[in-house]
Parts: C-alpha cells; structure tokens; sequence
C-alpha cells in the first residue's frame, strides 16, 4: 500500500509540474508588462508616492517595480512609508524571518522546490492580508516563477451554475496539528495562549486527549473585493485539493503532522468536475512573474490568487514577504 500511495504521490507531482507548465505560454507572460513600472535613469524606490503605488494596486491589482537597485532593508523601509497595518506570519508555514522581524518572512528552496497550486493567502482564517508583498533577493536561475491569477476575471468566467454552487454552500477548511506543530504555527507555547487567538480568527477548535489541535473554519469560496463590489473567487480550497487534501486523518489515518483538507460546510465533497472546470478557466488567465535580481512585487490578496512553480532540485531561491492590512 505504502509503494501504491508513493507511486501516485509521484505521479500526481508530474502531472502538477506539466499543468503548471502549460499556463507558462509566451502570450500570457507577457501580459505581466502592463503592470510592470521599470526602473528609469536616477530613479529610485523612493521617488513612487504611496498615493501612486495604490492608485494602480486599486485599478489593476498588481504592481511589478523591476530594475530598482534595491535590498533587503530598502523593500521593508519602503514597505513601511505606507499607511498599512504589517502581520506577523501566524496560523501557516514556519518560516526564519529578517533580523527578528516578525512581519518580514524569509521564503527560500528549503521551503521546498515543489510546485504549489493557486490560492488566497490564508483564506482559512477570519483576519488576513490585503496586500500582498514580495521582493526578489536571490531570483530562481531556473523555472520558480510566481504565478498569478485575477480572481474577478475568474469569476466572469465561470459557468453560472459553479456560480450558483458556491453561492448556496459555504466552504469548510478542516485543520489538525500535534502540539509541537501548533505551538510553532501559533506562536504559543499554552493552550491558554492560543484560545484568544482562534478566538479573534472565528476559528473553532478542540485539543484532544494527545494534545493534537483540530479546528475548523467556515466561510465562502467567493468574496468580495476590497477596492470594488466586485465578486472575487478566491480562497484556498483549489490549492488544498490540489496538493494536500489526501493527507489529512480523514483521508488517511496514519498521517500525524500538518494536515488541511476542505469540503462543503455540511462535509459533502465539492466535485471534481467543478475543481476541472476552474482549473481550466485559471490555466487560460495565468500571468507568470519571472523573477529577476531586486524585483518588487505586490497585489491584492482580495482580488489575486497566487501560486508557485515547481524549479530544479538545489536551485537557490529567496524571496522576502510581507502581508499588510490597508
């Protein structure tokens, strides 16, 4: 059995690496350049007014500042000149940050190389990001790309009957952690620390009799965009479904670390010709961001759905993070 769950693993590896490959067309990356501000002779970070920066972050989305001479400390001074509210990277990953900073996360291959499917930064939990930050310090040589994805021209496209779907039925994200692992994603060393915390996330939750943390969160697979009344599919059911669902307890009983998956709120499954059809929708709109020396990249985390793709084994890659609430 164990040989049978690898071999697929594998398998449904290959077949992620070549879908994602198949977004990566010539005409699709280079829609990316309309919202690509270059850098000019003398110019500098400095010189884009906040006001600048957020009136096409509000029109189109994204903003991609490339060819800056800019490093570490001048991503996050300049991050810092705007009127945002900067979190700390809790509920998800475990990841170094920059000189203590808990709101500058360092994001490198160790990570993993795997590709990674697209989603809404922590669309699990109640208090999340608006913006969305990046700034290339040490760019992939190969593949690596950040991948995009307008999540209202996903929800013009989608049929009216997935519409109507989603419309009807909340989405329910079913999570467990071992107490080592909570502690750590938390950032808590008691249960006493960490009850405030679910609490304010409108998460519920249960530690069992082995210390494991179980929580659940409901909410819609569409919502509504910050700068618009816009509807927005974004979430992170397709990226759970796609890479992480099978390993859940309720998938698979001897799996003890991380696990995620996600249904409908009465714990029906959401179909797999629903996902197949929104996959395709997304695999027709995805723009790529080839990573280049000190770019800076930021979006809408209402509005954008972001993912990763898969790039050679022992390729250095390190990118810097922050999630702001505007």
């Amino acid at each position: 059995m164990n040989i049978f769950n690898a071999q697929r693993k594998c398998l449904k590896a290959i077949l992620t690496a070549l879908l994602l490959s198949n977004f990566l067309s010539a005409q699709v990356v280079n829609d990316l350049e309309k919202f690509t501000i270059e850098a000019s002779e003398g110019k500098s970070i400095y010189d884009f007014s906040t006001e600048e920066i957020y009136e096409q972050l509000q029109e189109k989305g994204i903003v991609l500042l490339r060819g800056f001479d800019v490093s570490t400390r001048d991503f996050i001074t300049f991050s810092n000149q705007f009127p945002d509210t900067f979190l700390p990277y809790q509920g998800g990953s475990v990841r170094p940050n920059v000189d203590g900073d808990p709101t500058a996360i360092i994001i490198t291959e160790k990570d993993g190389n795997h590709s990674v499917y697209f989603h809404g930064e922590q669309y699990y939990q109640k208090i999340r990001a608006t913006t969305f930050w990046m700034y290339a310090f040490v760019p992939p040589i190969a593949d690596g790309a950040t991948l995009l994805c307008d999540g209202r021209e996903l929800y013009a496209r989608l049929p009216e009957e997935i519409k109507q779907l989603f419309m009807d039925k909340k989405i329910k994200y079913s999570r467990c952690f071992p107490r080592a692992k909570w502690q750590k994603i938390y950032q808590v060393t008691s249960e006493e620390e960490l009850e405030p915390i679910l609490n304010k996330q409108r998460i519920n939750y249960f530690i069992d009799e082995k210390s494991t943390l179980h929580t659940t969160y409901i909410t819609e697979a569409i919502q509504q965009e910050k700068w618009a009344d816009s509807l927005i599919f974004i979430n992170n059911a397709l990226e759970i479904l796609e890479d992480m669902q099978e390993m859940h307890p309720k998938y698979n009983l001897e799996k003890t670390q991380e696990t995620i998956c996600v249904t409908f709120e009465d714990d029906t499954e959401i179909p797999k010709e629903v996902i197949d059809q929104i996959q395709q929708i997304i695999a027709e709109i995805t723009m790529a961001v080839r990573w280049q020396k000190n770019d800076i990249l930021i979006f809408d985390n209402t509005r954008i759905l972001h993912a990763r793709e898969g790039f050679p084994e022992g390729s250095h890659r390190e990118l810097i993070s922050r999630l702001s609430i505007h």
